[in-house]
């Protein structure tokens, strides 16, 4: 479990190297631009990254309740890109796509230690 969680982040990681367009809107992600900052093409590029990355913090969440990681596994989940201005409209806009358990600690979990 430990493997796949690691390598999902290397996955992440490995797109955001070889695109150079995701790349550059990751550095508008981390600069504090706002979603309606960017043209169509790149919403919806860095809407399906940043959901790629929900996902893969879900998956972490529900091996955690499963009992397979521990509550150390999240301090390696990214958080930083979820607290900028486009991950919190991303998220505002795709929450209700995940069950409200998650949403609940994921919120939590994202906003602690800010």
């Amino acid at each position: 479990t430990q493997q796949e969680v690691s390598d999902q982040v290397s996955e992440i990681y490995r797109i955001i190297v070889e695109n150079e367009r995701i790349a550059l809107l990751m550095g508008k992600v981390h600069s504090g631009s706002s979603i309606s900052e960017l043209n169509e093409t790149d919403r919806i590029r860095i809407n399906s990254f940043l959901r790629m990355g929900f996902r893969r913090v879900e998956n972490v969440y529900l091996q955690y309740r499963n009992g397979l990681l521990t509550e150390s596994a999240f301090a390696r989940v990214g958080l930083n890109t979820y607290r900028t201005t486009i991950g919190r409209e991303i998220w505002a806009n795709t929450k209700n796509q995940f069950d409200p358990e998650f949403v609940e600690f994921f919120e939590k979990l994202r906003d602690s230690e800010e």
